[in-house]
């Protein structure tokens, strides 16, 4: 901060100075010639074009003088006069003191070391209207160090102050609806917070009057159960009773769960309403509906006198969830009454639940148990002993026999007998399905048998003991499938209660699964077999085919040969051009179909060699970059100035990117461009080349890309020139790359092919710095 001090010219004459600025009006003010100095007249103007307020107050006489735009921040004419006096007696009362207080302390204040001046006041205008001023300044002292004036402006903040406290209503309006909501939230004495809730909406909405009713429909009656008023001329509606007209607008509203709101009652044909207008200054009206569950209970009214505002929006929806709160609160209370009531019963259900479901625990951990060993294997012998052992020990059984049904030979197999003490027990033992038609019935309806000291032909060995049949059935979409029947036994006299028959049920389906899984493994492994041989006995007869059709296909290339040289007619040569260009596209055929064949089979090795970018990528591209120009196609080769040498299939890599190359030129229409591009990458940790080729002025259609790596499959409408192929080329490229641990990707775009081929190093990173 730094003390002010007055120029001669200021302190001699302030007062002239700011009366000069007062009365100059649209005036000139002349600069000497190679004077750069600054006149006050150039402050003056200055402050006028700003349209500011300036004003100049003498500390020592108390002389206040106001330009005409400060005058008029006050509501006064220019050429009225307009002292301190006056200046103080237009400051709001209550702000008075303050600014006063201000003055007096500006001096001071400037002599320790800040000589700033500032102060937010309200003013009474001429006109009767409030306005928010700010003046702020700076205090300048006389020559004696003394502080002798204060000049500033003065600002009309009252669009700030308004936006100031409109937030603060809002803070204490969210600080009272979070006390509002707390206390419903946490409250189940439905008067007392029905008494809290109306005086905080009273408070939170600024309402003269709020009333909360209940709607009693056995008594057609609308009763003002909790009641606020913000002053005693306002009559209360506490225990006010409203017959349930359904000509009263605001009731039509409520029933049908609709807010009511009108600025003026004389709006609505409500008598009550309009005699309150009349006799209590009642005007704005708000309706909220209270329901709970979709079913009105009640409704909150409230109401502001006529000099007051109309509910805005912000305001109907703070109320809207007020309501919903206070149903949510009311539905709470409801229930608390009826949990009151069940609490007794309740504790005894809990009691008896806990039982349960402790040994549903045991039960799950047996199931799971259980299921975990028979899921886990994939040998049906083995699935059927850990299901009897586990039931058997687990449930204290004197047995477990599992039998498993042979529909084609009508009889039931009995695959083991488990009896703790002994183990396992197989023999063959088969009992023809006429021999227990009734149990077998009984089971493929999916029902359990029960027999109790009875003897039966299924079961030889536990004669007279407590048997519990239940069936292994497999159900698959809709049908169910009797694939054999599990049997505990327990001695004599002893019975099989609810749980453990619902228990072995479980145990019984987890096992038809088991067994399901195990039979479609057993079939899968025989289909790979089959299919192991079929495409065995494919690739012997490609193989074979191949090599018998390459040789007469030679044969007849040797011989187109030996007659081109011949002297042939016009029409003969195209004969024979004919001839030969389908005799290369067989040889074509057939070699790649042999080289896939190779690769597939694995019978094909890798021969790495090393490539070196600039002696390999010249040769390889410069037959097709002659094949362009001949077709009025734009070929360009780049590749990084950085790209080290490659250790690779020279062979493979180089029939993959000819064949994309092949299929650039032949898809390109004339006049677009053919891009070669390799540039130096590292993926999943290992260097390689990145090759790219695009072509432009084509595109392979969206449903097309996933199929362009599938043998044979061609896009014809691409084809313009009508070349063909085999269909071949870029399957057997991705196999390539599949087998140089690399990848061949597509997209297409924006009348774009664009083809990808990361091919990486196949030897170490040393030694590929070495060579370069």
């Amino acid at each position: 901060m730094r003390i002010v001090h007055n120029e001669v010219a200021l302190v001699e004459q302030p007062t002239v100075l700011v009366g000069e600025m007062a009365s100059a009006q649209h005036r000139l003010v002349p600069v000497r010639p190679e004077d750069g100095g600054f006149y006050p007249e150039h402050l003056s103007l200055a402050l006028e074009a700003t349209q500011l307020g300036y004003w100049q107050l003498d500390l020592r006489s108390g002389e206040l003088s106001s330009s005409p735009q400060c005058k008029a921040k006050y509501g006064r004419d220019p050429g009225e006069e307009f002292t301190l006096e006056m200046f103080f007696e237009s400051v709001h009362p209550e702000d008075r003191q303050r600014v006063k207080e201000a003055l007096q302390l500006a001096g001071p204040r400037a002599l320790e070391g800040d000589p700033n001046f500032a102060v937010e006041y309200r003013a009474h205008l001429a006109d009767g209207q409030v306005r928010w001023h700010l003046s702020q300044g700076i205090v300048l002292l006389g020559p004696e160090g003394d502080p002798s004036h204060i000049v500033g402006v003065t600002l009309d903040i009252t669009e700030r102050k308004q936006a100031e406290l409109r937030l603060q209503q809002q803070v204490q309006r969210e600080k009272l609806f979070n006390r509002l909501i707390q206390a419903i939230s946490t409250s189940l004495d439905l008067p007392a917070l029905f008494e809290v809730a109306v005086q905080e909406v009273g408070q939170v909405l600024q309402a003269a009057r709020v009333t909360l009713y209940q709607y009693l429909p056995t008594e057609k009656v609308w009763v003002g159960i909790a009641g606020y008023v913000r002053s005693p001329d306002v009559p209360s509606a506490l225990h006010l009773r409203i017959p349930d007209d359904p000509e009263i607008p605001a009731i039509q509203h409520f029933k049908w769960l609709q807010v009511f709101h009108v600025a003026d009652p004389q709006q609505v044909s409500d008598p009550f309403a309009l005699q309150e207008r009349q006799d209590c200054q009642l005007g704005p009206w708000l309706g909220i509906p209270v329901a709970c569950q979709g079913k009105l209970w009640g409704a909150l009214a409230l109401r502001r006198l006529i000099s007051e505002p109309d509910w805005q929006e912000e305001e109907i929806e703070l109320a809207r969830a007020i309501g919903n709160h206070l149903a949510v609160a009311i539905r709470q209370a409801e229930l608390y009454q009826k949990l009151q009531q069940a609490n007794a019963e309740l504790d005894y259900q809990v009691r008896v639940r806990n039982g349960q479901l402790q040994q549903a625990y045991e039960d799950e951990a047996l199931l799971q148990l259980i299921t975990e060993e028979i899921r886990s294997s994939l040998d049906e012998h083995k699935i059927l002993e850990t299901v009897a052992q586990e039931l058997a020990l687990r449930l204290g059984l004197s047995g477990c026999m599992i039998a498993l049904h042979d529909p084609e030979r009508q009889v039931s197999v009995l695959a083991l007998d488990y009896r703790p003490g002994e183990g396992i027990r197989r023999f063959p033992l088969e009992i023809p399905f006429a021999d227990f038609a009734e149990v077998l019935q009984q089971l493929q309806g999916g029902q359990f048998c029960y027999f109790s000291n009875l003897g039966h032909p299924c079961w030889p060995s536990y004669d007279r003991h407590t048997l519990l049949v239940l069936p292994i059935c497999d159900a698959q979409e809709g049908e169910s499938l009797l694939l054999g029947n599990i049997c505990g036994s327990r001695p004599p006299g002893q019975v099989f209660g609810e749980r453990e028959q619902r228990l072995m049920r479980r145990v019984a389906s987890q096992c038809a699964i088991a067994i399901r899984q195990a039979r479609l493994f057993q079939t899968v492994q025989q289909q790979v077999q089959q299919l192991q041989e079929l495409n065995h006995l494919k690739d012997e007869f490609l193989h074979m085919v191949s090599h018998e059709m390459r040789t007469p296909l030679t044969n007849m290339k040797l011989a187109i040969a030996f007659l081109s040289k011949a002297n042939l007619t016009e029409r003969e040569q195209r004969y024979l051009q004919i001839l030969e260009m389908e005799t290369n596209r067989e040889l074509d055929l057939i070699n790649e179909l042999l080289e896939l064949q190779a690769i597939e089979a694995g019978n094909r090795d890798l021969n790495l060699t090393w490539l070196s970018p600039q002696e390999w990528i010249p040769n390889l591209s410069e037959p097709f970059r002659l094949r362009a120009a001949q077709q009025n196609q734009q070929f360009q080769l780049e590749w990084d100035p950085d790209l080290l040498p490659l250790c690779t299939d020279e062979s493979l890599l180089s029939r993959v990117v000819g064949e994309l190359l092949n299929n650039a030129c032949k898809y390109t229409p004339a006049g677009e461009s053919i891009c070669l591009r390799f540039s130096q990458t590292h993926q999943q940790n290992r260097p390689g080349w990145l090759i790219e080729v695009r072509n432009t002025g084509v595109e392979i259609p969206p449903e097309a890309l996933p199929h362009v790596f599938e043998k044979f499959y061609r896009i014809p409408q691409l084809d313009r020139r009508k070349a063909g192929g085999t269909g071949l080329g870029l399957p057997l490229a991705k196999k390539a790359m599949e087998m140089l641990k690399g990848s061949l990707t597509v997209e297409s775009r924006s009348r774009q092919v664009i083809f990808q081929v990361w091919c990486p190093h196949q030897g170490s990173l040393s030694a590929t710095q070495n060579r370069a």
